[in-house]
Protein backbone atom coordinates (compact mmCIF):
# COMPACT_ATOMS: atom_id res chain seq x y z
CA UNK A 1 0.00 0.00 0.00
CA UNK A 2 1.35 3.46 -0.59
CA UNK A 3 0.89 6.62 1.18
CA UNK A 4 0.76 10.36 0.57
CA UNK A 5 -0.22 13.11 2.73
CA UNK A 6 -2.39 15.81 1.81
CA UNK A 7 -1.90 19.48 3.24
CA UNK A 8 -4.68 20.90 3.88
CA UNK A 9 -4.21 24.46 4.44
CA UNK A 10 -2.58 24.47 0.46
CA UNK A 11 -4.40 21.47 -0.71
CA UNK A 12 -1.95 20.29 -2.28
CA UNK A 13 0.05 16.71 -1.77
CA UNK A 14 3.03 16.25 -0.17
CA UNK A 15 5.63 12.93 -0.49
CA UNK A 16 4.72 10.65 2.13
CA UNK A 17 8.30 10.93 4.57
CA UNK A 18 8.70 7.24 4.85
CA UNK A 19 9.40 4.12 2.44
CA UNK A 20 7.72 1.51 4.59
CA UNK A 21 4.54 3.18 4.57
CA UNK A 22 4.26 2.76 8.15
CA UNK A 23 2.29 5.40 10.08
CA UNK A 24 4.07 8.91 10.97
CA UNK A 25 4.90 9.28 14.40
CA UNK A 26 4.07 12.88 15.51
CA UNK A 27 2.54 13.85 12.33
CA UNK A 28 1.48 17.53 11.93
CA UNK A 29 -2.32 17.56 12.29
CA UNK A 30 -2.40 19.64 9.27
CA UNK A 31 -1.52 16.99 7.08
CA UNK A 32 -4.11 14.33 6.35
CA UNK A 33 -2.83 10.68 5.59
CA UNK A 34 -4.37 9.19 2.65
CA UNK A 35 -4.15 6.17 0.78
CA UNK A 36 -2.43 6.44 -2.55
CA UNK A 37 -4.23 4.27 -5.19
CA UNK A 38 -3.45 3.98 -8.54
CA UNK A 39 -5.33 3.03 -11.56
CA UNK A 40 -3.92 1.10 -14.02
CA UNK A 41 -3.53 2.56 -17.58
CA UNK A 42 -6.89 1.54 -19.69
CA UNK A 43 -6.88 0.69 -22.92
CA UNK A 44 -7.41 3.21 -26.16
CA UNK A 45 -7.13 3.92 -29.74
CA UNK A 46 -3.70 6.25 -29.93
CA UNK A 47 -4.95 7.18 -33.69
CA UNK A 48 -8.05 9.13 -32.00
CA UNK A 49 -7.83 9.34 -28.63
CA UNK A 50 -5.14 10.43 -25.58
CA UNK A 51 -4.87 10.06 -21.84
CA UNK A 52 -5.49 12.40 -19.43
CA UNK A 53 -3.97 11.65 -16.03
CA UNK A 54 -6.68 12.17 -13.42
CA UNK A 55 -6.01 12.77 -9.77
CA UNK A 56 -9.14 12.17 -6.94
CA UNK A 57 -8.62 13.16 -3.45
CA UNK A 58 -11.46 12.01 -1.23
CA UNK A 59 -10.56 13.01 2.14
CA UNK A 60 -14.12 10.82 3.49
CA UNK A 61 -12.71 7.25 2.15
CA UNK A 62 -8.91 9.23 3.16
CA UNK A 63 -8.18 8.09 -0.55
CA UNK A 64 -6.09 9.90 -3.52
CA UNK A 65 -6.89 8.05 -6.91
CA UNK A 66 -4.84 8.70 -9.77
CA UNK A 67 -5.92 7.41 -13.12
CA UNK A 68 -7.04 8.09 -16.49
CA UNK A 69 -9.59 9.50 -18.54
CA UNK A 70 -9.47 8.49 -22.33
CA UNK A 71 -10.53 11.66 -24.40
CA UNK A 72 -10.70 12.08 -27.98
CA UNK A 73 -7.88 13.52 -29.73
CA UNK A 74 -8.52 17.53 -31.09
CA UNK A 75 -9.44 17.84 -34.33
CA UNK A 76 -5.69 18.59 -36.68
CA UNK A 77 -5.20 22.37 -37.33
CA UNK A 78 -6.62 23.13 -40.51
CA UNK A 79 -3.85 23.70 -43.20
CA UNK A 80 -2.04 26.76 -43.83
CA UNK A 81 -3.63 28.44 -46.71
CA UNK A 82 -1.31 28.27 -49.94
CA UNK A 83 0.41 31.46 -50.81
CA UNK A 84 -1.04 33.12 -53.86
CA UNK A 85 1.49 34.71 -55.16
CA UNK A 86 0.62 35.13 -58.98
CA UNK A 87 -2.64 36.06 -58.22
CA UNK A 88 -1.32 38.92 -55.82
CA UNK A 89 1.18 39.90 -58.61
CA UNK A 90 -2.10 40.08 -61.10
CA UNK A 91 -4.44 42.44 -58.38
CA UNK A 92 -0.95 44.57 -57.79
CA UNK A 93 -0.47 45.90 -61.52
CA UNK A 94 -4.13 46.60 -61.23
CA UNK A 95 -4.08 49.12 -58.81
CA UNK A 96 -3.91 52.65 -60.09
CA UNK A 97 -1.45 53.77 -57.58
CA UNK A 98 0.77 51.04 -58.16
CA UNK A 99 0.71 51.88 -62.01
CA UNK A 100 1.50 55.68 -61.02
CA UNK A 101 4.72 54.57 -58.86
CA UNK A 102 5.67 52.71 -61.82
CA UNK A 103 5.86 55.39 -64.39
CA UNK A 104 7.45 58.08 -61.68
CA UNK A 105 10.00 54.79 -61.38
CA UNK A 106 10.89 54.74 -64.78
CA UNK A 107 11.27 58.41 -65.23
CA UNK A 108 13.33 58.87 -61.87
CA UNK A 109 15.58 55.66 -62.14
CA UNK A 110 15.01 53.02 -64.47
CA UNK A 111 16.94 50.61 -62.85
CA UNK A 112 14.32 50.84 -60.12
CA UNK A 113 11.75 50.29 -62.56
CA UNK A 114 13.55 47.14 -63.58
CA UNK A 115 14.10 45.99 -60.17
CA UNK A 116 10.33 46.13 -59.57
CA UNK A 117 9.00 45.06 -62.20
CA UNK A 118 11.60 41.90 -61.88
CA UNK A 119 11.04 41.61 -58.26
CA UNK A 120 7.57 41.03 -58.83
CA UNK A 121 7.86 38.35 -61.18
CA UNK A 122 9.90 36.59 -58.84
CA UNK A 123 7.77 37.17 -55.96
CA UNK A 124 5.13 35.29 -58.21
CA UNK A 125 7.25 32.27 -58.47
CA UNK A 126 7.56 32.50 -54.74
CA UNK A 127 10.91 34.51 -54.10
CA UNK A 128 9.96 37.69 -53.33
CA UNK A 129 13.75 39.15 -51.97
CA UNK A 130 14.13 41.31 -55.29
CA UNK A 131 10.65 42.88 -55.03
CA UNK A 132 10.92 43.90 -51.64
CA UNK A 133 14.78 44.94 -51.93
CA UNK A 134 13.28 47.69 -54.74
CA UNK A 135 10.15 48.22 -52.59
CA UNK A 136 12.58 50.01 -49.80
CA UNK A 137 14.47 51.80 -52.14
CA UNK A 138 10.77 53.32 -53.71
CA UNK A 139 10.04 54.36 -49.96
CA UNK A 140 12.91 55.42 -49.50
CA UNK A 141 12.59 57.76 -52.74
CA UNK A 142 9.07 58.65 -51.54
CA UNK A 143 7.51 57.00 -54.68
CA UNK A 144 5.35 54.95 -51.97
CA UNK A 145 3.19 56.54 -49.83
CA UNK A 146 1.92 55.20 -46.31
CA UNK A 147 -1.22 54.48 -47.90
CA UNK A 148 -0.38 52.62 -50.95
CA UNK A 149 1.93 50.52 -48.76
CA UNK A 150 -0.94 49.80 -46.07
CA UNK A 151 -3.33 48.87 -49.28
CA UNK A 152 -0.51 46.40 -50.85
CA UNK A 153 0.07 44.71 -46.99
CA UNK A 154 -3.82 44.13 -47.00
CA UNK A 155 -3.98 42.59 -50.48
CA UNK A 156 -1.10 40.47 -49.35
CA UNK A 157 -2.68 39.04 -46.33
CA UNK A 158 -5.79 38.42 -48.74
CA UNK A 159 -3.37 36.62 -51.08
CA UNK A 160 -2.11 34.47 -47.68
CA UNK A 161 1.41 35.78 -48.90
CA UNK A 162 3.73 35.00 -45.95
CA UNK A 163 4.19 37.30 -42.67
CA UNK A 164 7.64 38.38 -43.29
CA UNK A 165 6.67 39.69 -47.05
CA UNK A 166 3.79 41.36 -45.66
CA UNK A 167 6.25 43.05 -43.12
CA UNK A 168 8.44 43.91 -45.71
CA UNK A 169 6.35 45.92 -47.26
CA UNK A 170 5.86 48.41 -44.09
CA UNK A 171 7.27 52.03 -45.18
Amino acid sequence: MTRILYDTPTGSLVRYPRDDDGPVIGLDPRYVDLELIQEPQPSYDPATERLEPTEVINLTALTCTRGWAVMPLPPPAPPEPTPEWIAFSEAIVAIPAVQSVLTAAIAANPGLYGGLVVGLGQAAQGDPRTFLRFWQLSVAAGLITTQLATDIQALATTHHLPTSFIDGLQP
